[in-house]
Formats: structure tokens, sequence, C-alpha cells
């Protein structure tokens, strides 16, 4: 044993307990007291400054130990320097875990963080009636003796300070605390750091323990100090949605950005907890929901920053000290204001300049390049990266997970010393300017740099855009013309796919076609169907919908007028002796249940594999009725959203004989990897649409806007569309509502341009909407808005149709509903990304809910948007609808995914027993 002295042989060490930079601790015995202590001895090296600092910190914390007396703070012992004059503090010996350890295990019930945040928060009150402020409060700061929450204790004072001193110790760029649980005041290195910062450490402690995270996370500290400073604050229950709404409010008070939100101390905090309903302790609260959706939305981003001069490592739970950088220049923010961004200094000496709202992708990195230039003017002895992306816009600036993107560029920059181009940019930014910025590199380089700006070798170009007539598809049309005469002609069946890739004219196409056999030929009977991402692999989706065009079929009607509307329709052409069994079997595919039941029908659902078939048989017979009565076309548009139940039986249908069927198939290029073997062996012919030529689409732009526009800009619209379509409309509108002269890079960039240029109205109702998917109806959406939004909601999506955002359907799925469609998935895939996090899932909670009610019958859309919701229990209870229906279509990959899916979401019991089950079913 050593005998550490200060005058006497008071404690004799038993063993060493733990060792760092900063000294070790060990366990001993107090000849004085008769007890156990940890023994914390100072082994300080480095700079003689370094060394003062460390015994400073370290005499600091034994005098401020020395003045707190709680049980939830570690006790003091004793201080002094041992018999080599190295200064040691004594502690009261504690067994345990620390609170990081047990996390690193998973959350804590919302019983158990209640427990531990009284005990805490009364120890803050001790400290804080004391006069003494932590400002380290986190996990690994908080020790659980005999690993027990109720007997928690605070450790490590070794940067508190005593409040009435905090103006004088803290000096502006140094950064004392750990990044995650840092209050906003500190992120800032303000000099007055009160108790209140303590309440908002806490607040990070207590939501960690019922998340499992941070409200703000990131890969450096860089990145962590900018969320919190910048990025609105997390609501609990948007993570942990059975967390009690008491508490939510509570945490969402103690993380308030500004201190004056917050309990003023511990002991505030405290009589706070202590008046929470007895109840709020409960796990199991209801969902966090929204009545609707919020203002907030996703938006481009662009953020130029200029790092610190000493790189920092973040580690969540380790401090964080950065020396204070010079003072920055006046000529610093000038070069900022200049370019229209809002500036913010971090803790640890960076700067960040973020630079949002432009109209368009282009522009807003037009503009934060000429800002990183300006910077680097500013600056020249420092870095400066420039990243670009989407994040949320509310009140404050957005940041989102660009700040991570361009924390690791300066990580990179700061690796580049003696770089002659010091502004590095991610390759979003890249991508989006143009020419006349020099980039050293490739767009597909892991780091750009931005060398500077050229001069301008042409007119700056213009954003146009218009919807105009279809041009240039005459070789097309005429294959698809040719596939359906040889139909009718032959008597025989025929398919044709219509492949092409987003915007490029299937649509137009299609809309051609119809017009065109309806005008030759009012007997032939069009029935159609849309593929849609949110009801993707839905089992006989596109079935349903062409059965339920050729029917009339509308969701929400009766069920007497639903059952008449079949029987008639299936008795028009079906012969007596099986129209009973059509009827049952195509209502039973559609959801219309007969009055009675047959016995073939008792006996199918007892065997998926025989309903499978009788399902099969019985859209045979009725499909060779109707052909045999008049020719028929079925279009199936957007299929590579289809299923494979419905593919299999537009395959047997394809095999009918003595039918003039025609099957028009339009899909994106990946229907392929959908469907590999897509009616292999039926004949297929497959138009692939190439891009329009350039006199086509001159064409176009000069019957939009006439024949007196000047060439060049002709040729500008014509070279940027790139023979698509979709682009081409968009560029033409864009025009003629002067929407500016920059385009965007990319589809998403250019249409979130156009919509950032209508009012909040209309953005707001298109997030809406998108969240149903490209179709949507108008109660739904206004289902989605706020009481006003909702009453609005006419007049808005007249004032979209207007600008051929959406249309208006000739007919609605749902009884009493009007149905619309966006006109373009790409404006869907636009408005959808605009959401920010927080809308999307109560969105789809909304949605599902709302659909639910109108009688939705597909399974898995109504799976989809309970699990997008964050309700894991509905969901699985529909995924396990899903998985039966997959299994009725012999889809058995789908029956598997479905059920594993539905086992996700949590599924226990009599439930997953019933989801093994299918599974089973299926491999078998």
């Amino acid at each position: 044993m050593v005998v550490l002295a200060q005058g006497a042989d008071r404690f004799v060490v038993e063993r060493l307990a733990a060792a760092g930079g900063m000294g070790r601790v060990f366990r001993a015995f107090d000849a004085e007291t008769n007890e156990v202590v940890a023994l914390k001895v100072l082994d300080a090296q480095g700079s003689e400054g370094a060394r003062s600092r460390a015994l400073e910190r370290f005499a600091r914390e034994a005098r401020l130990l020395a003045q707190i007396r709680h049980p939830g703070v570690v006790r003091f012992v004793a201080f002094g320097t041992t018999a080599r004059g190295e200064p040691y503090l004594a502690m009261e010996w504690l067994e345990g875990e620390t609170l990081a350890a047990r996390l690193a295990r998973g959350p804590l019930s919302v019983q158990e963080t209640l427990v531990l945040t009284r005990r805490l928060a009364s120890a803050l009150a001790s400290a804080h009636e004391a006069g003494v402020v932590h400002r380290d409060v986190k996990p690994s700061n908080v020790l659980l003796v005999g690993g027990e929450v109720d007997h928690a204790k605070i450790i490590d004072f070794g940067i508190a300070r005593f409040a009435p001193l905090a103006t004088d110790v803290t000096r502006p760029g140094g950064v004392l605390g750990t990044p995650g649980y840092m209050a906003p005041e500190q992120a800032r290195a303000l000099r007055e750091i009160d108790p209140r910062a303590d309440v908002y450490a806490l607040g990070c402690v207590l939501f960690r323990c019922l998340t499992g995270r941070l409200p703000f996370e990131g890969d450096d500290a860089l990145s962590v100090l900018a969320k919190i400073l910048l990025e609105p604050t997390p609501r609990l229950r948007e993570l942990a949605p059975a967390v009690p709404s008491e508490i939510d409010e509570l945490v969402a008070r103690m993380l308030s950005k500004e201190p004056a939100g917050r309990p003023n101390d511990g002991a505030a905090l405290l009589e706070e907890l202590e008046r929470l309903d007895p109840g709020a302790a409960r796990d199991g609260g209801a969902g966090f929901r929204p009545a609707a959706l919020g203002e907030g939305e996703q938006r481009f981003v662009s953020l130029v920053v200029v790092p610190g001069t000493t790189a920092v490592s973040h580690d969540t739970d380790a401090p964080t000290r950065v020396d204070d950088p010079e003072a920055a220049p006046a000529r610093v923010s000038s070069a900022v204001a200049r370019f229209g961004g809002d500036i913010e200094w971090l803790a640890d000496g960076s700067l960040v300049a973020v630079l949002a709202g432009y109209g368009s992708a282009t522009d807003q990195a037009t503009q934060a390049a000429r800002c990183a230039l300006a910077l680097r003017e500013a600056v020249p002895e420092g870095h400066v990266v420039l990243a670009t992306g989407r994040a949320e816009r509310t009140q404050g600036a957005p940041v989102g997970e660009v700040i991570d993107r361009a924390a690791k560029l300066a990580h990179a920059a700061r690796e580049r010393q003696g770089s002659d181009a010091p502004v590095l940019v991610d390759e979003v930014t890249a991508a989006l300017l143009d020419a006349r910025f020099d980039l050293a590199g490739t767009p597909d380089s892991h780091v750009l740099a931005l060398r500077g700006e050229r001069e301008p070798t042409e007119a700056t170009r213009q954003l146009l855009g218009k919807p105009v007539p279809c041009v240039g598809r005459e070789r097309e049309l005429a294959g698809v013309r040719a596939v359906h005469a040889e139909s009718r002609e032959e008597r025989a069946p025929r398919a044709v796919l219509v492949t092409g890739a987003a915007g490029i004219g299937k649509s137009r196409l299609r809309h051609e076609i119809v017009r065109e056999v309806r005008i030759a030929d009012q007997a032939v009977q069009v029935w159609t169907a849309r593929g849609d991402p949110m009801s993707a692999g839905a089992p006989f989706g596109m079935l349903a919908q062409v059965l339920r065009a050729a029917v009339g079929l509308v969701e929400g009607e009766p069920a007497a007028d639903r059952r008449r509307k079949l029987r008639a329709r299936v008795s028009r052409h079906v012969g007596r002796s099986d129209r009973d069994r059509v009827t049952a079997f195509l209502g039973e595919l559609l959801g219309v249940p007969t009055e009675e039941e047959s016995v073939e029908l008792r006996v199918a659902r007892q065997n998926s594999l025989l309903m499978g078939d009788q399902l099969k048989r019985a859209w045979e017979t009725f499909l060779a009725a109707e052909c045999g009565a008049h020719p028929v076309m079925v279009v199936l548009e957007d299929l590579h959203w289809g299923d494979v139940p419905s593919v299999r039986f537009f395959d047997a249908a394809l095999a009918l004989e003595d039918a003039p069927l025609t099957v028009l198939a339009l899909a994106r290029p990946e229907v392929h990897d959908v469907f590999p073997k897509l009616w292999q062996e039926r004949n297929l012919q497959e138009v692939r649409l190439a891009p329009l030529g350039k006199r086509a689409s001159e064409t176009l732009v000069r019957h939009a806007l006439g024949d007196d526009v000047a060439q060049d800009t002709v040729d500008r619209i014509v070279d940027r569309a790139a023979g698509n379509a979709f682009f081409l409309e968009e560029l033409v509108r864009a025009a003629s509502t002067d929407a500016g002269d920059a385009l965007p890079e990319s589809v998403l960039a250019m249409v979130q341009a156009r919509l950032e240029k209508l009012g909040p109205d209309e953005r707001r109702l298109l997030r809406c909407a998108s969240v149903f998917g490209r179709t949507f109806w108008r109660g739904g959406a206004a289902a989605l808005l706020d009481g006003a939004g909702s009453r609005d909601a006419d007049e808005v999506l007249e004032r979209l149709n207007a600008r051929e955002l959406v249309s208006r359907r000739p007919t609605s799925s749902f009884s009493n509903e009007v149905e619309y469609a966006f006109r373009h998935e790409i404006v869907r895939e636009a408005a959808y990304a605009m959401l920010t996090e927080r809308d999307r899932h109560a969105g789809h909670a909304l949605a599902a809910a709302w659909l639910e009610e109108r009688g939705e019958t597909s399974a898995v859309v109504l799976a989809e948007h309970w699990e997008r919701g964050g309700d894991r229990t509905k969901a699985a209870r529909w995924f396990e609808r899903a998985a039966a229906q997959a299994l009725e279509g012999n889809d058995f990959e789908a029956t598997v995914s479905r059920a594993e899916r539905g086992i996700g979401c949590g599924a226990h019991g009599e439930e997953l027993g019933r989801l093994r089950l299918l599974q089973a079913e299926a491999h078998r």
C-alpha cells in the first residue's frame, strides 16, 4: 500500500481505479473517517500555462464541492497535496455505473426518467442555491450508485463556476462543456452563463433517456454547435410518441433556445416536476399527432463556413476547449451581408453564413459561391467551405444535414494546408454551378476546389416553360396505332409497352392514343389504371382499378348500390350460368361481398391458392365476355409501380382467344427490374420514347411563346431541356411567369424553383396533397390543413389547377369526394421533399386515418401510411392484411415481405403468430 500524506498519513491507497490525461483516481482508505474514498490526484503536464489552468480547475472543483451538501452530489472529503507536491481531491467512494453506460444498453422508461430527473433537479437546486453552475451536465457525469436511478449522483464539477464570477472567467471563443449538451448561450461562448444552462443540459439528458439520442447530433463539434444555434428543436414525442404530453411540454421549455423560456434554475424545475400529474409517469401515452401540418418546409439552403483555427473532434461525453481566434474584422460581416446571408459565430471560433430563399437552386448556389469567394478575400489566412442541400425552413435559419457535409469539408480543408484554392465545395453545389465558375476537379470528385468566377461568355439564360401540344411523336404514335389495329383486325390480344424516363412524354402519348381510339370507334371500351408509389406492390391494385372503372364503382357508396352495379355489369355480357360465380369472386376482389355466400366462395376462403385460381378464372370469364361484345383497351400507366398479381392476371388475359384486347402499358425503364419477364411469351411490343428532336422542341417553344420569340432564347430552352418534354414545359412556364433567368441543374431543383414562386397557401396544400401520392382528394388534403386552410382548399386547388400543377379528375374513387392528380409525378416528389420530418410523420398518420374512414380497401396503402406516420401497432395490423391479400394473389415473395414488415413493426402475441403462419404458407 502507498501512503499519501499532508502532515499525517490520513489516506492509504488500495488500488488504482482509473487513469487519464489529467491524472489518476485511486480507491483509498481514509484513516480519519474510517471510510473508503475516491482520491483524484492531478498529474498535469504540458506547458506552464496548461499546468496552471489544470491546477486552477482542480482547485476550483474542490472549492465548489465543499460548498454543496446534497445526496445527489458526490460528497467532498478533503483537498490537499501529496508528499510529492501533487494536488489531490478526496471524495466519497461510489460503486455503480455512469448513466452513459446505462444508456448504451437502451433508453429508460418514462417512470425511471422522471425519478432520475427529479433526483438530478434537486441536486442542481442545491448547487444553484450555493451559487454554483455545473456547466457540463451529461450522462458520463451522472453516476448511478448501485445501478439505481433513484440513487444518482452528479460528479465532476471541474468546469463549474460560481455564478457571480461567471462573467469574469469565460473568454469569447472558449468552449467549455460537451457540444451535444450545451445550451445555445454556451454554443455562442457568451460570457454570462447562469443556472438555466444546467436546466437546458438536463433537458438534453432527459431527451436522450427517453429517445436514445440527443436533440442535436452531428459528426463533429462544428456541426453540433451550428445545429444547436440554427435548427428548430425537435419535440420529444416526435421520436417517442408514447411519452405523455405534459412531459413533452416540459422538455420543450427546458430546451428553449432563449434562456428566458426555461425554468429559472434547478429549484424551479423541481417544482414543475413535482406538479406533474402522477399519471404522467406511466408509459403508453397517445401518439404525437398534430391536428394539421405546420408551416415549416424543406427548402434549398447553402452554408458558407469558415472553420475555427483549431480542429475540433466531437466526443459527446468529452469536454472540448478551443483557443479563442482573433476577433473578426468588419469586412467579414460586410462580405456576408452583401449576398443577403445570415451570419452566426460558433464557440469554437467558426463562422457560419446561411444563404436561402433565392427562388432556384442555381441562383442559390451562385450567390453562395460568390459569398464564399468574398469571404476568401476577407480571410486570406483561413479556409472557406461551401455546401448546399435541403433543410427545414421555419422562423430561424435552416441547416439540416447540410452542416454535417460542411463539417466534413472543413476537416478536409484543414488537411489542405498551403492549398492555392481553399474554397472547397460539395458535389451538390458543384452540380448547380454553371460554367462561369472555375472548379478544380470533376463533379464526382470527393472534394472540389472553387478557384474563382470567369467572365460570362454569353447572355444570361432564362427559365422558360409552358405546356404545349404533343409534337415529334409521330413514329411512336404510329407504332401503338398499328398494334391496336392488328388486335381489332385479328381479334387477338396484343400488348404494347411504352417506356421512357420521367417527364419524357409517356402521358402525352397515352392521351393522344386514347383520344384517337375513342374517336375512331365509339364502341371500344377503354379502362385505365395508374400505379402509385404509395400503393406500389399492393396485390391486385391495378387490376382492381381496371375493374372499378369498368363497373363504375365509387368508394364510400352504399354496399347495396355497389352490389347492384357489379351484378348489372357482369350480367350485361357474361352468360347466365357463370354470372353468380363471376359476380361473387369479382366482388371478393373489389371488396363488394355478396348477400348470400356460395359454397365455392366459402371453400375458396379456406385456401389462398384456390382463391387465387378462382379470382383468375372469374377475371378471364368477365374479360372474354366483354371482348366478345366490343373491343377493349386497357391502359396501365406507371406500371413500374404495379403489382405482381395484376401483371399475372393481364398475362393470362393476353392468352385469350378471339378477343380484340389491347393492353397499353406505360412505365419508366425500371419496369424491367420490377417485372423482369414482363409478358415475354405474349409477343410484347415495346416502344421506347427517345428524347424529342431539336426541330420538335423548337416547334413546341414557338407554339407556346409565339413566332416572334428570339432564336437564341429558343436555342437555350431546347438545349437545357435535352429532349425531355416535361423539362421543356417547365422552362416555357417559367418564361411566361417571369420567374427568373437562372436554370436549375436537376429536375427536382427546377420544379422546386417553380413551386417556391407560389404563395404559402399553395405550397402548403401541395405538401399536404403529396402525402397521399400521385392521386389525392380535396377532403384528404383539407384534413391535413387547419380550419382556415380547409375552408380555402377549393380556391387554392383552383389556382393550382390553373397553373397546371394539378388536374381535377372527372370521377372519384370515393363518393362525395373531388379527386385530383398531380400533372407530373416529379411535381409531387418536389412537394413531398419540401415536407419537414415532423410534418411527414404527422401527414401520413392523418392521411391513414382519413383513408380508413373513407373505406380504403388497399391494406398496403394503409400499412404504408401508418408505418410512415409512426403508429407501428396499426401498421402491423394492416401489414398482416396485406400479406394475406398477397397470398390470395399467389404473390409469395410479397407475402413474406409484407409479413416481415408487420413483424418489424413490433407485432406480438397472436398477431405475430398469424404473420409467421402467412410466411410459412408462402414458403410452402
